[in-house]
């Protein structure tokens, strides 16, 4: 079962990311800030932060969404390595 879920918390964790780094991109391009293709080449990691930036009014649930995928990745990170951990003690 802990097997299961620490793979589960694994799986949500890279799927929070995947969903993140377009969104990610899309804010900074309707900003018209940043290429964002090229942007995300060299600079990777610059999208797996929160979005900071500020937006229009209609993209602020994006905005938000972001946010939340960049949380949501955090907490599936901790519960995988705590689910590691309690895999490693079990066995």
């Amino acid at each position: 079962m802990i097997h299961q879920l620490h793979t589960l918390s694994g799986i949500l964790l890279l799927v929070s990311i995947c969903l993140k780094i377009p969104v990610h991109a899309y804010l900074n391009f309707i900003s018209g800030k940043k290429n964002p293709i090229q942007s995300i080449l060299f600079f990777p990691l610059t999208y797996l932060g929160r979005y900071r930036d500020k937006v229009n009014a209609k993209y602020e649930g994006i905005k938000t969404g972001c946010n939340v995928l960049f949380f949501s990745a955090i907490f599936f990170l901790g519960l995988n390595l705590l689910l590691g951990l309690i895999e490693l003690a079990i066995s």
